[in-house]
């Protein structure tokens, strides 16, 4: 699927998406935040396994959890290690992502 900025509350079953927001002047390589001190919100839904509920589709969102390194950056785009994601409900989405900048 796509991004657009903007449609981080627009998820699928078993999807997570994050928006956060830098200053220009914060966004370059090796900058490290913790998620949870950057202006951002987190996305997620998921499927019900633990037989307490339906096995529909669930959906959240608020606060993202873990951090993240900055290990690219051009004028469209950054490349980022994230890492620490898998908290409480929240789903594990550790890895190395291209985090696409809006203006």
């Amino acid at each position: 699927m796509d991004r657009t900025c903007g449609d981080s509350n627009l998820v699928e079953c078993n999807q997570a998406k994050a928006e956060i927001t830098l200053s220009a002047r914060e966004l370059h390589t090796g900058a490290e935040f913790d998620l949870q001190s950057v202006q951002g919100v987190m996305t997620s839904s998921g499927v019900n396994e633990d037989g307490l509920g339906p096995d529909d589709c669930w959906w959240g969102g608020g606060s993202p959890w873990g951090e993240f390194k900055v290990v690219g950056y051009r004028d469209e785009d950054f490349m980022v290690d994230v890492s620490g994601t898998g908290v409480l409900d929240d789903p594990n989405v550790d890895g190395r992502f291209i985090f696409m900048r809006c203006n």
